[in-house]
């Protein structure tokens, strides 16, 4: 979600987008428009468009380069926590906390088709190039799901209580899920089998990323840690201790640098070494 080579983008509970230069530290644009507090932000594969939501129910795509509003999706009967582009950013998925998910057009802003899960939803929504979504629940299960066959849910089940983040690498054909079990486990999407569980945090996992050209992982735990871990071997290269809380976890750049939040306020951007 947030650039980091130029300017970074910033979401909060607050009804404002802040555009941050890291190179000077300082905030060059406010984009302002929503009622309530934002929840999730995604940039366009172009750096061209950004979209928000948030509690007022809404979705709003800004030009980057002229920083307006271009366009405000509305059907969502509850608050909106996520949004993602895909298919060259042609479409638009969302996700609200009645665990309902719409698929949009963006050219004309039209919802085409909406799908609603049974179970709660407890993660972000991950869609693959084969236009198949991922996504973790309360009963510990991940479910997925192809948009050409909405009504047939399939699930790795494995973790032993709610999942609490995921991370889909289609080039390893894996897909990795963090739990209030404490543990991380990776999941071949051919079998549906776990491959690994690996084992070190303290506390709830709450974000996967993976890192760009390296057979390596990153994870945030509520035990106020972030690790590096091996997909291969399965154990963990590296610990950061935050002593915070962290709220927020950008992806991994091509160099290896990444930025993090706490709930106390602190955003620090970090690169790993090695990389």
């Amino acid at each position: 979600m947030l650039k980091i080579h130029h300017n970074s983008f910033l979401s909060s509970f607050y009804t404002t987008i802040r555009i941050w230069d890291p190179v000077l530290k300082k905030c060059t644009d406010i984009l302002k428009g929503h009622t309530d507090g934002i929840l999730d932000i995604c940039i366009s594969t172009d750096q061209k468009k950004l979209v928000s939501c948030g509690w007022d129910k809404q979705i709003i795509e800004w030009d980057l380069e002229t920083k307006q509003k271009t366009k405000i999706y509305q059907g969502h009967e509850t608050p909106v926590i996520y949004n993602t582009y895909f298919n060259d950013g042609t479409h638009l998925l969302s996700l609200s906390t009645d665990n309902t998910f719409k698929v949009w057009n963006t050219d004309t802003g039209i919802c085409l088709s909406t799908l609603q899960s049974m179970v709660n939803i407890t993660t972000e929504l991950k869609i693959d190039s084969k236009n198949c979504i991922y996504f973790g629940c309360e009963d510990g299960s991940i479910r997925y799901c192809d948009l050409q066959r909405p009504g047939i849910i399939m699930q790795f089940t494995g973790h032993s209580a709610l999942i609490s983040s995921i991370e889909l690498c289609e080039e390893e054909n894996t897909l990795f899920s963090g739990s209030a079990d404490c543990t991380v486990r990776q999941w071949d999407l051919k079998t549906g089998g776990c491959t690994f569980a690996f084992a070190g945090h303290l506390g709830e996992i709450v974000f996967i990323r993976k890192i760009p050209g390296q057979k390596q992982i990153l994870t945030a735990s509520r035990d106020h840690t972030i690790r590096v871990w091996n997909i291969y071997s399965g154990k963990c290269v590296a610990v950061l201790t935050t002593n915070l809380l962290i709220n927020c976890l950008t992806p991994v750049q091509s160099d290896g640098r990444f930025a993090y939040g706490t709930m106390q306020g602190e955003f620090k951007i970090v690169k790993i070494r090695g990389t």
